[in-house]
């Protein structure tokens, strides 16, 4: 699990950490740098699996990456729970090239961080990939990785990032090797991650059971052979009816008559719903999951149910940390102050961060109210006050460490 994540330089983060749960909660106002830390986290890990001129989610489009666009390096750095011998971090550096519309990273360090302070760099890298790249086994368990580089790399591969549109997750699929086990950022290709999941009858009849259990006039889920849509190749936010293909799509049967539900007459959140479920039951969890305003089209009984299944899926998939954005106090109800941050834009444009647990309006109002009470009353600027001066150094950046030679 990633405890503590620091990103340096990316759009209106300037240097701001975050310390994390395995499920955290990002709140603040609109503009605030919530989506930029989730985009920031992304990157990190898609570092290990993806050229760098990939790891951005504008791929090729990179816009606006540096911090007021001055000439600064991004830095982004991460702290693992358990990491085995002296190595409990990575930390990873960037130039960009060119003007604000189109701006190329390269690579400018790689560094493994010690546990007692310091960091040993890593070797010179290649053109366009990490170090971490270059070393990955995909195929190894986490009972077979020994190597320390190997260890980090383990900790970071299999990001998702999503913020579902329930108009793509309705769409049939053109089922795509290259997206196996994971949807496109809006949700596009659930059809073909229910179709991997039912490979493994008893994981689809769970999900079915859970399924139904929440949508009671379901009988069961099936996947029929449809006319489909395959994601762009220019721009995977786009989709193109394939004329060659057919794909999977999603059909609800319903108990009592038998009939079929389309899914695109089928509610938003019925979808979102079986999106989540997915994840749930996937073959391979993410190890990362980003996720953008679950609240989004969701009544608040059902968003609590979606909280619930995010929180099993960590809870079972041990391995599994989720980082959400939200605007909903609903969501707020269902976590403790330790798993939420607010983040502000102060007037000098900068980023600030702090966690529920270090606010002062939350420890004078815990005992009566709720998170989303004290968030909805007090709002965003309240949270942001500590309650003493002692809760300052989650703010501070960390004094600069000794670089210690390559072993």
């Amino acid at each position: 699990m990633i405890t503590r994540f620091r990103v340096q330089n990316y759009k209106a983060l300037r240097d701001v950490t975050l310390n994390l749960t395995p499920v955290h909660v990002l709140i603040g106002p609109n503009d605030s740098g919530k989506t930029s830390l989730l985009e920031a986290l992304a990157a990190l890990c898609r570092s290990v699996e993806h050229p760098i001129d990939n790891i951005f989610r504008g791929g090729r489009e990179n816009r606006n990456l540096l911090y007021r666009q001055k000439q600064s390096d991004l830095i982004f750095e991460a702290r693992f729970e358990e990491a085995e011998g002296v190595f409990d971090g990575y930390r990873v550096s960037f130039d960009l090239f060119g003007d604000w519309m189109m701006q190329i990273p390269s690579l400018r360090e790689e560094d493994l961080l010690l546990t007692q302070g310091g960091s040993t760099q890593l070797p010179g890298s290649e053109l366009g990939v990490t170090y971490l790249y270059r070393h990955r086994e995909d195929r190894l368990t986490e009972a077979d990785v020994t190597d320390v580089t190997q260890q980090i790399a383990y900790r970071m591969r299999g990001v998702h990032f999503y913020r579902f549109s329930p108009e793509a997750l309705k769409i049939p699929v053109v089922l795509d090797a290259g997206r196996h086990g994971r949807m496109e950022f809006n949700g596009f290709g659930l059809p073909q991650l229910l179709d991997e999941i039912r490979n493994d009858r008893e994981q689809y009849t769970e999900l079915e059971k859970r399924f139904t259990e929440l949508f009671p006039h379901v009988e069961a889920i099936e996947l029929p052979v449809l006319p489909a849509y395959a994601a762009s190749p220019l721009d995977h936010r786009q989709v193109q009816r394939s004329d060659f293909a057919s794909g999977k799509g999603i059909q609800f049967r319903l108990t009592n008559d038998g009939m079929k539900l389309p899914a695109e007459n089928a509610s938003d959140g019925m979808m979102f719903v079986l999106a989540y479920l997915a994840l749930l039951y996937l073959p391979e969890p993410p190890r990362v999951l980003l996720i953008e305003e679950p609240e989004n089209g969701i009544h608040p009984a059902l968003l609590k149910e979606i909280i619930r299944i995010l929180k099993q899926l960590v809870s079972e998939q041990t391995h599994t940390q989720v980082l959400m954005t939200t605007h909903s106090p609903y969501v707020l109800h269902e976590f403790t102050p330790e798993e939420v941050t607010v983040c502000v834009r102060e007037k000098n444009g900068e980023v600030k961060t702090r966690r529920l647990s270090e606010s002062k309006a939350v420890q004078e109002q815990m005992d009566f109210f709720s998170l989303g009470e004290i968030w909805t009353m007090e709002g965003d600027e309240a949270l942001i006050q500590p309650a003493t001066d002692e809760n300052l150094d989650e703010a501070t950046p960390a004094p600069p460490t000794e670089v210690q030679p390559a072993p």
